[in-house]
């Protein structure tokens, strides 16, 4: 066994660096994947909310086909009979 330390260097990882894409019209930040798929950006900026939207109230007919939601007593019945 010899005397001398043993040093160690970081070395950067090769993908990683600070030199921008050469090839004309990339946009390699603003876009995901290849550099060719659209990214959701637009779903990051602020929106305004006097145009959200109120709740979904469906038509009559599609409501009366709806089935009426369950008692409270029935649900946990229900949930007796399932851990039992």
């Amino acid at each position: 066994m010899s005397n001398q330390e043993q040093g160690f260097k970081i070395q950067p990882h090769p993908a990683k660096d600070n030199i921008a894409p050469s090839f004309p019209g990339s946009d390699a930040e603003g876009t995901a994947g290849l550099g060719g798929a659209p990214n959701l950006a637009h779903l990051h900026k602020a929106q305004d909310p006097t145009q959200a939207k109120g709740p979904h109230v469906p038509k009559d007919e599609i409501a009366m086909k709806l089935e009426q939601p369950k008692s409270r007593e029935e649900l946990q019945g229900l949930a007796k009979s399932l851990n039992e």
